[in-house]
């Protein structure tokens, strides 16, 4: 489990509804053959990408994989910075194992993100050379892990292959694209449709100045296990104390757990008047 604190302007609230707290800084060492799931309950919603297919030149691509909406944004992230280091293009790997559940998730960044569309490529639109070499990357004690660190400007650059393959997958590591944060925020403008909808969403709860909550982002069903209750407990009251604020939402996968976080939290004396 981990939590995370947000200013929660009507933004940012949206941003915790589709769970797109993606650009928190957490380093976890989970194994990439443990934390990736193959299985899907999702329909195939089609590609997303417009592009007629082609051969683009000089390429990169990471392993594919069955993941969720945070990690694909991670994926699309760190490609984009390594294409800025590299001067190659990062062309996302979707095989058939993997296509309903990352049609799925890219047609879920098309409704929200759209402009994110237009730096994502994947392998329907777009040809890989044949001429290509495969490439273990970013691996901790030899083994592919989510989180790990290589510079990719000392390590691929001097390839002459048409196409690198690397072989890791989540490439969960900011420094693969602290230095284009500012380019990237150029393209996490949500659609009109997204901006209705959180509206009325946050209308409802009769919320009239969102900047006065802390937002509380808890998840638990990827994980291996539920974590402590009183750790989540503690944690949301230090973030109410630190930034001192008089309410809080509470975000997350396991309604449950949530609703008794919150009860418990306002049992306190200390908090009983907390929203």
């Amino acid at each position: 489990m981990f939590y995370e604190k947000m200013n929660c302007t009507p933004k940012g609230i949206i941003i915790s509804i589709f769970a797109l707290i993606v650009l928190s800084f957490y380093i976890r060492d989970y194994s990439a053959n443990d934390y990736c799931s193959s299985t899907s309950n999702y329909e195939p919603k089609g590609n997303h990408i417009l592009e007629d297919s082609i051969i683009i030149g000089k390429t990169f691509s990471f392993k594919t994989c069955c993941s969720q909406l945070g990690n694909q944004l991670f994926r699309i992230f760190s490609g984009f910075g390594i294409e800025k280091a590299i001067g190659r293009k990062h062309i996302l790997i979707i095989d058939e194992g993997c296509r309903a559940e990352n049609d799925y998730h890219l047609g879920m960044i098309q409704i929200i993100f759209p402009d994110l569309m237009k730096i994502t490529r994947t392998n329907a639109a777009f040809k890989i050379s044949k001429n290509n070499v495969k490439i273990r990357f970013a691996e901790y004690h030899g083994l592919s892990v989510c989180c790990s660190y290589e510079d990719p400007t000392w390590r691929l650059s001097n390839y002459s292959e048409d196409h690198i393959f690397l072989e890791t997958t989540f490439m969960q590591n900011s420094l693969y694209f602290e230095r284009q944060i500012p380019e990237l925020m150029k393209y996490l403008k949500f659609s009109e449709e997204v901006i209705r909808n959180g509206e009325k969403i946050i209308n409802s709860w009769n919320v009239t100045n969102a900047a006065q909550f802390s937002c509380i982002h808890v998840r638990l069903t990827d994980h291996f296990s539920k974590s402590d209750a009183n750790f989540s407990q503690a944690g949301i009251k230090f973030l109410l104390e630190k930034e001192k604020y008089n309410d809080f939402i509470i975000f997350g996968d396991d309604q449950s757990y949530m609703k008794d976080l919150s009860t418990n939290v306002k049992r306190d004396p200390a908090f009983k008047d907390v929203m």
